[in-house]
């Protein structure tokens, strides 16, 4: 190595002066060539090459360029490299790089000197990706090589190259297992440069660790952990870590501080509902299982518990020796301290989510887990086979005016309704017969009435919850048969604490009393031997009575029992709060297709109202309109031949006395006064009479009209279970055609006074009539009146009486044509009530099928969070008797 270290600092030239190293070298080589130069076969190369040297150190680069141009023994390949430092020392860098890609060494150092040069040169040229490529290779070549990775390390974070950095410590690290590499890459780690890199690259470096450190395993997991989960990588870096650990068989001896915790964080943030069943359910099982395997002895009753509630949700998804190691952990310790505030926290998350997802638990359910939580009032039950015994005790007993009544709005309202919490009677103490175990300090005593009846001789399911819920049991015996049910109470609740009161004996004699109370006593201490049993006298002072029930009810409540007891009720009815909230999801699903159903069955209705209201409509306004135009059509009909026979009648007013000049302008008027006599006196009031009669059918069709629609509405407003819907016609419409009827026929349009005859004079007659003229016509006035008054006789007056008819008939016509837009706004009000009832159960029915595509779309996204409480809740069961760490910090 001292040769090449020679050739890298280039000082050869002093292995060649040897002893006389004192002496000026650039005189001493120029001695030693010249003395060469004699010889017969000189062997200049070596002394140029020091030569170049020289004046290298001297940067007098072109002379030694020179130099070691003339190089051609072993020495060239440095030769060619120091030629391309001069080029670079003098900036001539396109011509260095040219003579470092020439070198063709033998030697890894020269190699790895050519690349930190040719790296130095991409650098000030400002090429990243060559200079990239040459320090990795230099890397690759010579990883020992001085200062190679210090440099390539710089390198990369001067360029914020973290790919590169964090390959380079990556391999560096498992290379030589230096704490320094790991400590690079777990500071890398923290700085998130390593999100570009899938978990598993990092695999071949936990092995390491493994192998070398523990302690720092430790930490660099912790920190890809904690990286990784911020990421998109994450669940693939949990498969990559417990595929690690599959491989190793980790000591016993070894606690892992670190990686128990994180186990913990991850298992509580998987079941905490924010993932789906199908996202954990493979990955689960395998950290449960190497949860285990690391668990803090302080974590270890957390991991044991969830792995047996993981495995009684989901059997034989957990490893056997998983399971069995488990049960082994929880075998040992005492119970946890905190196992009421992780309930808490666990009640509290699912209030919170079924508050988002729109349903909560039942009332009641909340109610008594509201309750459990308040160790300052117990909850005693009174039962008694006999309601009427339980509701005795308490009238009897406790009607008071120093008590609080809860959930009732008086005692005697509570008496009538002894069921669930509206049966719940709480004293607050002290009491005027407070019994002196009852503390001063706002203690509080909760009784419940549970009457049971003989006849099923079994307990309902609602009574048990109840009892479920209470502290303890005093049971009221008045008869031996009493005893079936109390049995079937301890067989359901073997740790609930139960008291007897003896009651109701005083009908019996003195002698038969003490046999039955002795009797009683006895098969109660067979069945109970710790139970307090107290015989009580409904002759006694209420008050002492009173007084004996409280000591009874003191015997009954054991607060060490109390605490020990609580979780597990808490954690009953956390369970069936879950239950309950599945029940409502359900059953809002099946409501929802329900009212869908109701909805589709009403649109049905509503689209048969609206097509019979149409057809009403249609078969009304025919039958209005055609006994209308019958009337006007008969009425026309009448007036074209009643006025002709009207107007020919006028020829009779003819005299021959009358004035030959002015006859046509007196008949002309006669006919037109004869014309409105007729108009105004018999033909509008016949026309008048005929369309009165018109109208009483159009009542008549629109009242059996309105009689349909009410029909229609009878049945629509039964399917809604209200007076929703009134389909009312618009009568309105009958007031304004008979105001219209009685404008038309009484007058209110004059007939006009009509030309009839003023046009054809008796002369002009008698010119047309003969073809020429008769001389004088005074002379001829009999033959002209005669004939004027044949041709009044005998003219055609079909015209003239097209001509008034029409006069009246137009308005007539009007009216016809509006009677079908007038009987249409009869029909509107109904119709458009029914149009938006019927929109509006299609928006409604859309509506609710959008929100059941919701519902039934993903339906693991209502069930898994559900599952995964009941995980939970199943884990505190576990816990319940176990020790264990802070269980709020983990829940």
């Amino acid at each position: 190595m001292t040769v090449e270290k020679n050739l890298i600092n280039k000082t050869f030239y002093k292995s060649l002066m040897g002893e006389k190293s004192h002496e000026e070298p650039a005189k001493f080589l120029g001695n030693m060539y010249a003395q060469e130069q004699h010889k017969d076969v000189p062997e200049l190369a070596y002394i140029r090459f020091a030569q170049g040297e020289v004046y290298f150190h001297h940067k007098d680069y072109e002379a030694a360029i020179f130099k070691w141009e003339k190089v051609d023994n072993e020495l060239k390949p440095w030769a060619l490299k120091n030629i391309g430092d001069a080029h670079f020392e003098l900036g001539w860098l396109a011509l260095a790089e040219d003579f470092y890609k020439q070198v063709d060494p033998d030697s890894d150092v020269l190699k790895t000197e050519v690349l930190l040069q040719l790296l130095s040169l991409y650098e000030l040229l400002d090429r990243h990706e060559e200079a990239v490529a040459t320090i990795k290779k230099a890397v690759q070549l010579n990883p020992d090589y001085p200062n190679v990775t210090e440099m390539a390390r710089t390198y990369f974070e001067e360029q914020n190259d973290w790919d590169n950095a964090v390959e380079l410590a990556v391999n560096e690290a498992i290379r030589t297992g230096g704490p320094s590499w790991f400590s690079l890459l777990e500071n890398y780690i923290e700085q998130k440069h390593i999100l570009r890199f899938p978990p598993n690259y990092f695999r071949p470096v936990l092995d390491k660790l493994y192998e070398v450190n523990r302690a720092r395993l430790e930490e660099l997991s912790a920190a890809l952990w904690v990286t990784y989960k911020q990421s998109g990588y994450y669940f693939r870096w949990l498969t990559t870590f417990c595929d690690f650990l599959d491989t190793q068989s980790l000591e016993e001896s070894y606690t892992w501080h670190k990686l128990s915790p994180l186990f913990r964080t991850t298992c509580a943030e998987l079941v905490g509902g924010k993932y789906l069943l199908r996202e954990i359910s493979d990955l689960m099982p395998r950290l449960l299982t190497h949860w285990l395997r690391t668990a803090t002895l302080e974590d270890r009753p957390l991991a044991a518990s969830l792995v047996l509630a993981w495995e009684e949700l989901f059997p034989e998804t957990l490893p056997e020796h998983s399971v069995l190691s488990a049960e082994s952990m929880l075998n040992d310790g005492q119970r946890p301290k905190n196992v009421m505030d992780a309930c808490s926290q666990l009640f509290e998350a699912v209030l919170t989510w079924g508050k988002n997802e729109g349903i909560l638990p039942d009332d009641d359910i909340q109610w008594k887990v509201g309750e459990l939580f308040d160790f300052n009032h117990y909850h005693l039950m009174i039962a008694s086979p006999a309601s009427a015994t339980c509701r005795t005790a308490f009238s009897r007993l406790f009607m008071d005016q120093d008590m609080e009544v809860a959930f009732a709005e008086s005692e005697m309202a509570m008496m009538a309704e002894p069921d669930a919490k509206d049966a719940v009677m709480r004293l607050v103490f002290p009491c005027r017969f407070s019994a002196p175990q009852f503390k001063e300090d706002g203690t509080g005593l909760d009784l419940m009435a549970a009457p049971f009846t003989l006849d099923s001789n079994r307990i309902t399911d609602e009574v048990l919850q109840d009892l479920e819920f209470c502290d303890g049991l005093i049971y009221v015996v008045s008869n031996e048969r009493d005893f079936d049910l109390v049995l079937q109470i301890k067989a359901y609740l073997p740790e609930l604490p139960i008291h007897f009161v003896l009651w109701n004996f005083e009908w019996m004699d003195k002698e038969k009393a003490l046999q039955w109370v002795d009797q009683i006593v006895t098969e109660i201490e067979r069945h109970f031997p710790h139970a307090e049993v107290t015989a009580l006298s409904t002759t006694r002072d209420p008050e002492k009575l009173a007084a004996e029930l409280l000591k009874s009810a003191r015997a009954a409540i054991d607060t060490v029992r109390l605490e020990k007891l609580r979780p597990s009720k808490l954690l009953h009815f956390i369970k069936l709060s879950l239950r309950s909230l599945l029940d409502k999801r359900v059953e809002a699903e099946r409501a929802m297709m329900e009212h869908i159903e109701w909805y589709e069955e009403l649109i049905a209705t509503l689209e048969e109202a609206i097509n019979r209201v149409q057809e009403l409509e249609e078969e009304k306004t025919q039958t209005v309109k055609q006994a209308f135009g019958f009337i006007k059509n008969e009425w026309h009909k009448d007036l074209l031949t009643t006025i002709p026979d009207l107007l020919k009648k006028c020829s009779e007013l003819i005299t021959f006395s009358m004035d030959i000049s002015k006859i046509h302008v007196f008949i002309n008027d006669e006919m037109n006064r004869r014309l409105t006599t007729f108009i105004e006196d018999t033909a509008l009031p016949n026309f008048r009479k005929a369309v009165e009669e018109w109208m009483e059918v159009c009542e008549e069709e629109f009242g059996d009209s309105q009689s349909q629609l009410n029909e229609c509405g009878n049945k629509l407003n039964a399917l809604y279970g209200e007076e929703k819907l009134a389909l009312n016609g618009d009568f309105k419409v009958l007031e304004d055609w008979r105001r219209d009827i009685y404008r038309m026929t009484q007058g209110g349009i004059p007939l006009e006074k009509t030309n009839i005859l003023l046009r054809l004079t008796p002369s002009r007659l008698l010119l047309k009539s003969a073809g020429k003229l008769f001389g004088a016509v005074s002379k001829n006035k009999d033959l002209i009146l005669n004939k004027y008054k044949q041709f009044i006789a005998s003219k055609d007056y079909t015209e003239t009486a097209e001509s008034v008819a029409n006069q009246f008939i137009q308005q007539f016509d009007l009216f016809e044509r509006s009677l079908s837009r007038d009987i249409k706004m009869f029909f509107d009000p109904p119709s458009a009530a029914l149009t938006k009832a019927l929109e509006e159960a299609q928006a409604e029915v859309a509506a609710r099928r959008d929100a059941l595509k919701d519902l039934q779309k993903n339906p693991e996204e209502f069930r898994d969070p559900l599952t995964l409480f009941e995980l939970r809740q199943r884990q505190l069961e576990w816990l319940s008797d176990t020790p264990a760490r802070n269980l709020v910090e983990y829940f």
